[in-house]
């Protein structure tokens, strides 16, 4: 809800027009600033074996910095294109993890209820689910990398 604020003020404000550029380039860092250190905040605030919740968090928050980078990116250019690419790979390996997650558990939930070799099968996939969740976790970390270094972030923290 504060992103879509801050857009429309900026949109209100005619800051992304031709004749208001030169408040969009100020305008614009400085929602990617106050986005970024939410994102960077609530990352920091993982535990090392993240609960679904934490991941969603973090990945709502990460949505709302792609989002952003997505509209400044007719202003800022590449950089901004750039990182918007960076920060959907953050977000699509957090949805690939959660996904996992959400599975494993439906399936842990109704083995009590299967038979025969049902519990065997269920068993297998629960361990697939698991491990396609930590490699998920392990391809997140990669990604936020990439999106976190200073190359990436340096259009809006100047």
């Amino acid at each position: 809800r504060e992103l879509l604020d801050s857009l429309l003020e900026l949109a209100e404000a005619d800051v992304l027009a031709p004749s208001g550029s030169s408040a969009a380039v100020e305008a614009i860092p400085a929602t990617m600033l106050r986005l970024w250190k939410r994102t960077r905040t609530a990352v920091r605030g993982l535990a090392e074996e993240p609960t679904d919740e934490e991941i969603r968090e973090v990945r709502r928050q990460i949505i709302r910095l792609r989002s952003a980078a997505e509209l400044a990116s007719p202003i800022f250019g590449a950089a901004a294109g750039d990182f918007s690419t960076l920060a959907a790979a953050v977000q699509r390996d957090l949805g690939v993890a959660r996904d996992a997650m959400a599975c494993e558990r439906w399936i842990r939930d109704r083995v009590s209820s299967f038979e025969g070799l049902e519990p065997f099968v269920a068993g297998q996939l629960v361990a697939a689910q698991a491990m396609a969740a930590e490699a998920a976790l392990r391809a997140w970390l990669d990604s936020w990398r990439s999106c976190s270094n200073r190359s990436a972030v340096g259009w809006f923290r100047t």
